[in-house]
């Protein structure tokens, strides 16, 4: 358990950066596809 928890904090530690990256790059897109398809549905609207 203590060697798992060790390895998690190495983990976190290292990858923290990385993984906000990850995660502001995966929010982002989902905003952008969310725009997308808002604005798909106002053309559809619009026709």
């Amino acid at each position: 358990m203590s060697a798992l928890t060790n390895i998690w904090n190495n983990y976190t530690v290292e990858f923290s950066t990385a993984q906000k990256v990850i995660i502001a790059i995966v929010l982002g897109m989902i905003f952008i596809i969310a725009l997308l398809a808002i604005v798909l549905v106002i053309m559809e609207i619009v026709k």
